[in-house]
């Protein structure tokens, strides 16, 4: 029952353009509609997806029980948090949370679910995605990013709203945003080629 099945991609599978590839997947019972995200209904889960309502089913329990019995109602699957559960299906920047350097790709198909805890997204304006993957992966911007951030152990820096909000964005016409915008393309399409074809080397070499 793949379609209920949502790739989900934490800060270790979040690098400079190169797209995330995971194992890990989320069972998402939800569907995404005009006014937000809608909880499937136990009659839409048990016909659409009948598999992931037994594995549900058999964490009844458990899942009543979270948050001292605060999920003990018609709705015990519900996800935690409902926070931007309509936003994980849209175009989107990645940004790794802690990190060395500012750590960046974009997600131009709103293909990937968020772990936010470990991966903030940052939802872009009309066609500046990949023009702001080229600026936020930019020397300057790394430069600004840690100048402004609160070093950790080991040398990371925590990439949240606050550290990555007052980096600053150049203005540009639209042929040098034009231009940014497809070099920025060109090196994750670049980038994540190379790491899959690597990827595919290693898997044959080992057989």
């Amino acid at each position: 029952e793949d379609r209920i099945m949502k790739p989900l991609v934490s800060g270790v599978h979040v690098k400079r353009f190169i797209e995330p590839s995971t194992d890990i997947h989320l069972l998402f019972p939800y569907t995404i509609e005009m006014s937000g995200a809608r909880l499937l209904t136990p009659d839409e889960m048990s016909k659409r997806f009948p598999k992931a309502w037994n594995y549900l089913r058999g964490f009844e329990n458990e899942l009543r029980a979270r948050e001292k019995g605060a999920f003990d109602d018609d709705q015990w699957y519900r996800m935690g948090r409902n926070q931007n559960l309509d936003k994980q299906e849209v175009p989107k920047l990645l940004v790794a949370q802690l990190v060395p350097e500012l750590r960046l790709v974009f997600d131009d198909k709103g293909e990937f679910y968020i772990n936010n805890v470990r991966v903030n997204g940052i939802l872009p304006r009309l066609d500046n995605g990949w023009f702001l993957l080229g600026i936020m992966n930019s020397r300057i911007a790394n430069f600004m990013f840690t100048w402004l951030g609160k070093p950790k152990a080991n040398g990371y820096y925590e990439a949240n709203k606050q550290f990555i909000e007052p980096l600053p964005v150049p203005k540009a016409d639209r042929t040098d945003r034009a231009g940014l915008s497809a070099l920025a393309k060109q090196m994750q399409q670049n980038a994540t080629s190379r790491v899959s074809l690597r990827d595919r080397m290693e898997e044959r070499l080992a057989t």
